[in-house]
C-alpha cells in the first residue's frame, strides 16, 4: 500500500486506508515513518498514532525515491508530521505538526515537570534526606521560574496546572 513499506494486517491496513484518505484530503500522501503508541484495536480495525511525512502530492515521487532507499534528506523534514487517532469505533485521524512547538506541547511539557515535581514532594516528605529535600527544592525553583515566565505572558495559569501556591506546596 502507499505510504507503507511494511507488511502489517488487514485491520492495520484499514486502518492505513483512512490515514492516506484524510492525507488525500490535503492533497497529499502520508508516507509512515514509525508507530507512536496510544495503541486502539477493535473487531474491525487496529492502529496507533503514527510519524511520518504528509507529502503534498505534487512532490510525493521525489520523496518517494529516497523514502524507499531508507535515505530521507534533511530537506523534507518540514514535512514531518504525526497522524493522530480518535474515536477507535471508527477511527477519524488528524495530522500534527510539532517542529514548532505548540500551546499543547508546553502544557503536555509543563504537566510532565509538574508530575515530577509532586512525586519529588512525596519522597521528600517519606525519605527526610538531604538529596530527596534538595530535589524537592530544585522542582519548586523550576516550577516558580516557569509560572512567573507564564504570568509575565499574561497566560492563563489554570491551563498550565500552575494555578497553585508553589510556597505553600514546597517549602
Amino acid at each position: 500500500m502507499l505510504g507503507l513499506k511494511t507488511n502489517e494486517s488487514e485491520k492495520f491496513i484499514k486502518y492505513f486506508e483512512i490515514v492516506q484518505e484524510t492525507a488525500q484530503q490535503q492533497g497529499c500522501v502520508y508516507y509512515l515513518d514509525a508507530g507512536d503508541g496510544r495503541d486502539f484495536e477493535n473487531d474491525e480495525y487496529e492502529g496507533e498514532d503514527l510519524m511520518g511525512w504528509l507529502i503534498p502530492a505534487n512532490k510525493s515521487a521525489d520523496f518517494e525515491k529516497e523514502w524507499h532507499e531508507d535515505n530521507v534528506s534533511d530537506e523534507w523534514s518540514t514535512y514531518y508530521a504525526w497522524a493522530e487517532w480518535a474515536t477507535p469505533e471508527r477511527p477519524t485521524v488528524e495530522f500534527k505538526k510539532y517542529d514548532t512547538m505548540s500551546i499543547d506541547a508546553y502544557k503536555y511539557i509543563i504537566a510532565r515537570v509538574l508530575e515530577r515535581a509532586f512525586e519529588s514532594i512525596d519522597d521528600a516528605n517519606e525519605s527526610k534526606d538531604d538529596f530527596q529535600n534538595g530535589r524537592k527544592l530544585a522542582y519548586y525553583e523550576i516550577a516558580d521560574i516557569i509560572k512567573s515566565e507564564l504570568l509575565v505572558r499574561d497566560a492563563d495559569l489554570v491551563e498550565f496546572g500552575l494555578d497553585i501556591d508553589l510556597e505553600k506546596a514546597f517549602l
